[in-house]
């Protein structure tokens, strides 16, 4: 494992140079029209024009092309920020991680990165733009970006996940150390995680693990701390998980500017403050 060093953040360009974070959201439009049962249906009985207005309605309705096309932006602003804060990106490709993925390492290289989001110091007038949205305290709590390179079932693309805190109620009342994990490929697609860290005492009697910055490095497998750790794990859309009518629209909305915020921080934090 290794800390935001020169190497690290040439392997990361070095993905961004060879198209790893591009937009493939024709693989899934592919998938819907090569396999899809509804769109067979469609296309049988009410030809091919109708067959494809409703996919181009699905695909925009779950956002497949916002989320598949703002990866490689994001990527673009996390480097910047680990040129200018060391430690922000660590390579965890070595890591044994707990996070479900559909790139299995059986298939072929894959790498994978965490990127911790930061405040910059100092008064109100050094936060960045877009901080009352993607800062630590802002409207998401954005807490890291976790990303991942490699092959998948079929073909090779690549995931970021937005690690943010659990303060809806879609699924259940949150926990103090709950955290969600909204995860976006390239091909457009998405799904979310909530993670309820949870510590069984000498008792056996279960507690609430709260300090969700260690779990985290628990789940990467950067840090062990003990078996009688846990989560309760609850999968679903990022509607359901993140707990707020809307919560994909307004994701497609904002992340097209998270890879900016990250480099007005990168600016932010390579500049003195002045009072």
């Amino acid at each position: 494992m290794t800390t935001s060093s020169s190497r690290t953040i040439t392997a990361l360009e070095n993905l961004i140079e060879t198209g790893a974070f591009a937009s493939q959201m024709q693989v899934s439009t592919r998938m819907f029209r090569n396999g899809n049962m509804a769109y067979a249906e469609t296309l049988a009985n009410e030809g091919w024009a109708v067959a494809e207005r409703q996919l181009t309605e699905r695909m925009r309705r779950y956002h497949y092309d916002a989320y598949a096309s703002c990866i490689e932006p994001i990527v673009r602003g996390i480097v910047a920020l680990a040129k200018a804060k060391d430690g922000s990106l660590v390579d965890i490709t070595a890591c044994t991680t707990r996070v479900y993925t559909s790139i299995d390492a059986q298939n072929g290289p894959r790498s994978k990165f965490i990127a911790f989001n930061t405040e910059a110091p100092g008064c109100g007038c050094m936060q960045p733009a877009g901080s009352d949205t993607f800062g630590p305290y802002g409207d998401l709590g954005l807490r890291a970006v976790i990303l991942e390179t490699g092959y998948g079932y079929d073909s090779f693309k690549a995931e970021l996940s937005l690690v943010l805190p659990a303060w809806g109620t879609g699924l259940s009342a949150p926990k103090h150390g709950d955290f969600i994990i909204a995860k976006l490929d390239t091909t457009g697609y998405s799904v979310g995680d909530r993670y309820s860290p949870y510590v069984t005492t000498d008792e056996g009697v279960t507690e609430e693990f709260t300090d969700t910055a260690v779990y985290l490095k628990h789940l990467l497998g950067m840090k062990l701390i003990g078996r009688r750790v846990g989560a309760f794990q609850t999968g679903s859309s990022i509607n359901q998980v993140i707990g707020f009518p809307g919560a994909e629209d307004y994701l497609a909305a904002k992340l097209p500017d998270l890879g900016n915020y990250f480099v007005a921080l990168a600016e932010k934090l390579s500049t003195p403050h002045k009072h």
